[in-house]
C-alpha cells in the first residue's frame, strides 16, 4: 500500500513539474511573444526610432522658427538627453538639402542650449549564413520541444486519471450565441478652446498660431493661419491666399489647406503652384473647413472675409479674413465594444 502511494506521489510530482514547464512555454514565448505581444504606446519622443526623432526634431524647428517661444521649444524637448538631442540635430544638418532648414535648426540648437554635432555612423553588421539559419531554425526547435513536453506530460498524466469515473455532463441547455464585436463609430470629444485667427490688410508679416492643450494641461499640438501667397508686394501687400494648418505632437506631422481668393482658385496655374501645401480651398462665408490628424480634429469657420475694391483682378485680394477655430480631441477609432447576437 505505502509502495502506491509513493509511486503516485512521485507521478503526480513529476506531471506538476512537467505541466509547469510546458506552461512556461507555451505562456512565455508562444502566447506572450507571437499570438499577444506586447504593444507600446504613449511613448515620449526621445524613445521613437530615428527616422522618428528627426521628424518630430525638424517640425519643433519649423514651430520655433514660427513663434521663436524658447519656453515652449524646451518644453516639448523635455526629459531628452541634450548630447543624443544635438546628435539628431546634427543628422539633420548633415541631410538638410538647403541652407534655411539649416538655419532653423542651428536657432533651435541655440535656444535648447544644446551642440549639434552628426554621431559617428557605424558599418552594419552582415548576418552570417549560419546565424541568419539558426534565426529560421528556432522558431520551429522551439514548437517541436513544446510538442514533446505536451506528450510527455499526457503519458505521465494518463495513469493518474485510470479508474476515475467521467463526471456527469450537466444539463442539456441553450447553446449561448457567439460574441460579435462591432466597430464603434469615431467620435470628437469637448472642445479644447476657440481661437480666432484675424488677417486685416497691412499685416504683411501676418502668421498667427495657438498652441492647443488638453484640460490637464498637457500640450498636444498646434493649429494657426498664414500668409501662402502675395500676387503683389505693394505696401500693403495684397495676400491672395493663406494657409491654415493643425499640427499633432502624437502624429508627427503637420496638416495644411490653403484657403484661396476666387481669382487664384480659377487660376489653374496657381492652383498648380499651391498644390504642394495643401488642399485647395475656395474662401466663402460661413464655410467650416476640417483638418484632422490621427488624434486631433480642428474646425475652421470662416467667420468673415472681405476682397479688396478698385483692383484689376476682381476678387483677387484679401482686405479682411477672420477664421475661428475649435480644436477637438477624437476618440480612438479602433476601439469595438462586444455585442451577444
Amino acid at each position: 500500500m505505502n509502495e502506491i502511494m509513493a509511486r503516485i506521489g512521485r507521478e503526480t510530482l513529476i506531471g506538476l513539474v512537467i505541466g509547469l514547464v510546458v506552461g512556461l512555454i507555451i505562456g512565455l514565448p508562444i502566447l506572450g511573444w507571437w499570438v499577444f505581444p506586447v504593444e507600446w504606446y504613449d511613448a515620449d519622443p526621445f524613445d521613437l526610432r530615428q527616422q522618428h526623432k528627426e521628424a518630430y526634431i525638424s517640425m519643433l524647428a519649423d514651430s520655433y522658427t514660427l513663434n521663436t517661444n524658447v519656453a515652449l521649444a524646451r518644453q516639448r524637448v523635455e526629459g531628452w538627453d541634450p548630447k543624443d538631442l544635438g546628435q539628431v540635430i546634427g543628422q539633420l544638418q548633415a541631410k538638410a538639402s538647403d541652407g534655411a532648414q539649416v538655419q532653423r535648426l542651428d536657432k533651435l540648437a541655440a535656444a535648447l542650449g544644446v551642440r549639434a554635432e552628426a554621431a559617428p555612423s557605424e558599418p552594419a553588421a552582415q548576418p552570417t549564413t549560419a546565424s541568419t539559419l539558426l534565426r529560421r531554425l528556432a522558431p520551429i526547435f522551439g514548437i517541436v520541444v513544446a510538442a514533446v513536453l505536451v506528450i510527455a506530460g499526457v503519458m505521465v498524466g494518463l495513469p493518474l486519471l485510470r479508474g476515475r469515473r467521467p463526471e456527469e455532463p450537466g444539463g442539456l441547455g441553450r447553446r449561448p450565441s457567439p460574441a460579435k464585436k462591432i466597430a464603434k463609430p469615431e467620435r470628437v470629444g469637448e472642445p479644447l478652446g476657440h481661437f480666432v485667427a484675424s488677417y486685416t490688410i497691412g499685416q504683411d508679416s501676418y502668421d498667427q498660431s495657438f498652441s492647443i492643450e488638453s484640460p490637464t494641461r498637457e500640450f498636444l499640438g498646434e493649429c494657426g493661419m498664414g500668409i501662402s501667397e502675395i500676387g503683389s508686394a505693394g505696401p500693403p501687400a495684397s495676400v491672395t491666399a493663406f494657409e491654415v494648418w493643425l499640427f499633432d505632437k502624437n502624429d508627427i506631422r503637420t496638416v495644411t489647406k490653403v484657403l484661396m481668393s476666387k481669382y487664384a482658385y480659377d487660376d489653374d496655374a496657381l492652383r498648380a503652384k499651391l498644390a504642394s501645401k495643401g488642399e485647395a480651398i475656395l474662401v466663402e462665408p460661413g464655410e467650416t473647413i476640417v483638418l484632422e490628424t490621427a488624434t486631433l480634429r480642428v474646425d475652421a469657420e470662416i467667420s468673415e472675409m472681405e476682397y479688396g475694391d478698385g483692383a484689376a483682378l476682381p476678387q483677387s485680394y484679401f482686405t479682411r479674413l477672420t477664421l475661428s477655430l475649435t480644436p477637438r480631441l477624437k476618440a480612438p477609432s479602433g476601439e469595438a465594444e462586444e455585442v451577444t447576437v
